[in-house]
């Protein structure tokens, strides 16, 4: 019933009935118009009491959570108040990072570039995990990469006017290892990527795949140029039969140190690194890198945490092997 039929089912009672129940005894023994006027003022309550539901249902006080009002777009109102939109909130909403890329090659360069821009939507850096070479380059090929993963790929890898510079998925390789060391996974790094080993007791290390161009320019600072360095200062220099080798003397922020540099039947090229205090060397090599290369690219490994010097047949397995 609406209110209009409630207020003309109040309000058009016939007198007769209302003078029958004054004359009730059940009845308070009042004249008769103040009776009707009770009831007249009762009837214009239930009237008002309608009107007011309908009118504020109608403008959204009443109504169900998620409704939209009359006038409000696609605003709506919640239990808290707060004004939304069906997007979301109304003022505090970010663009949503867009993961998508495309990859290319550009001078001999292999780079990835994301479909809403290079630029970063957080401050996640690092490197980015795969447990096998062929793993990393399936999740970059179908874009299978985290949300994680690309902000750490904006905020990490280097960047110049063409994109990300990446890995060059058409050659990749494994690391060729001793057979005792046991790899780990696979660290991506942007142009390089590097293969974490063991050997499940002391042995620690990591190979790293380089473009050619890339492994030019850390050979040049790390081994060519190495004693032009700031703080390094060369002591003495000489060649020793063992090896057929170079060994040279020098002062560093790390103390004292001895380099034993020399070339692998292979061309791999080693760098045997000892404390030496007072100029007498441990007998065990406190690291030892290798660089070498190949056709298509080349590797830097570093091993750590050794337990003797290692053998020359040994460092000759070091290398890579093309998928």
């Amino acid at each position: 019933m609406n209110g209009i039929a409630l207020f003309n089912a109040l309000s058009k009672i016939d007198d007769r009935f209302i003078d029958r129940a004054a004359a009730s005894p059940a009845v308070q023994t009042k004249p008769r118009r103040y009776v009707r006027r009770w009831v007249e003022i009762a009837a214009c309550a239930c009237l008002l009491l309608t009107v007011a539901v309908v009118c504020f249902s109608r403008v959204g006080l009443f109504a169900p959570k998620g409704a939209k009002m009359n006038g409000g777009g696609d605003h709506y109102s919640d239990q808290t108040g707060a004004q939304q939109t069906a997007a979301g909130t109304d003022h505090w909403a970010s663009p949503e990072p867009n993961y998508g890329y495309s990859l290319s090659v550009v001078d001999g360069r292999n780079y990835l570039n994301f479909d809403g821009g290079n630029a970063s939507y957080s401050s996640i850096k690092g490197t980015v995990y795969f447990e096998t070479v062929d793993a990393m380059v399936t999740a970059i090929r179908t874009n299978s990469l985290s949300p994680d993963q690309c902000e750490t790929i904006r905020n990490s890898f280097p960047q110049d006017e063409n994109g990300i510079r990446i890995v060059d998925l058409d050659h990749v390789f494994d690391a060729a290892l001793p057979d005792e060391l046991i790899s780990r996974g696979v660290v991506w790094e942007g142009p390089s990527y590097a293969f974490e080993f063991d050997d499940e007791n002391s042995v620690l290390g990591n190979l790293r795949v380089l473009t050619k161009e890339d492994y030019e320019t850390l050979y040049a600072d790390q081994y060519t140029a190495f004693f032009d360095r700031a703080g390094i200062t060369v002591l003495s220099r000489g060649n020793v039969a063992d090896r057929n080798a170079e060994a040279v003397l020098y002062e560093s922020p790390d103390g004292t140190l001895r380099a034993i540099r020399y070339a692998l039947a292979n061309g791999v090229t080693v760098v045997e690194t000892y404390f030496a205090p007072g100029g007498t060397s441990s007998a065990i090599p406190v690291t030892v890198e290798l660089y070498g290369e190949t056709d298509a690219a080349a590797f830097y490994a570093e091993l750590y945490e050794l337990t003797e010097r290692p053998t020359v047949e040994w460092l000759s397995r070091f290398g890579l092997t093309e998928r």
